[in-house]
């Protein structure tokens, strides 16, 4: 697991060790030991460990069979650490590059390996989750709908009044209103008012 700062990485690794306490068959699975970056199994010979992308020469002397890339869009030397991890991943069935990033931005490595992807210049395969589709992201934060018929969604869905040129454009794209009306409270209790 590698994520772009050290908390986040760290947490990452928390929830790999929640699911490996969690796991009902774990017995057979024992650990040699655990620590707050690494998971090693006895049996299997493996491990799973946690860095930052702030080292740049993350994976140099192993072999990696399964990376968990978090944030790329935000890590400082994308290209050199990624050239790292790279040639510790063999090519080879049964191994997994996962990247997953907010976007953070345009004309970076980020962007550019989504394009190829998109393009199928690499192996990669592209997945796109967008916002809208998230059903929490609705005025009332989904505790009492998922689809806005709720009192407090149908008042905030209310005071859309007209739309302006990007809600227009979001509503051709598929963006339902109450999905508006999360994105306008969204603009002026997250970002401040920054679009």
């Amino acid at each position: 697991v590698v994520a772009h700062e050290r908390e986040s990485s760290e947490e990452l690794f928390a929830k790999q060790r929640m699911f490996y306490e969690m796991h009902p068959f774990k017995e057979l699975y024992p650990h040699k030991y655990a620590s707050r970056r690494q998971l090693v199994l006895e049996k299997q010979r493996s491990s799973v460990w946690v860095t930052t992308s702030e080292n740049p020469h993350a994976g140099r002397s192993r072999t990696i069979n399964h990376c968990h890339i978090s944030e790329i869009g935000f890590w400082k030397q994308p290209e050199t650490t990624m050239l790292s991890l790279n040639q510790t991943i063999p090519n080879r069935p049964g191994t997994t590059i996962l990247i997953e990033s907010t976007a953070n931005g345009v004309a970076n490595f980020f962007e550019d390996s989504w394009i190829r992807a998109q393009n199928g210049q690499s192996d990669y395969k592209p997945f796109f989750f967008p916002w809208w589709k998230e059903p929490r992201y609705v005025p009332c934060q989904g505790v009492k709908c998922l689809d806005g018929s709720c009192g407090d969604c149908t008042a905030h869905i209310g005071m859309l009044g007209k739309l302006d040129v990007d809600e227009r454009d979001l509503v051709k794209i598929g963006v339902d209103r109450p999905h508006l009306a999360w994105r306008r409270w969204a603009i002026a209790n997250l970002t401040f008012g920054n679009l």
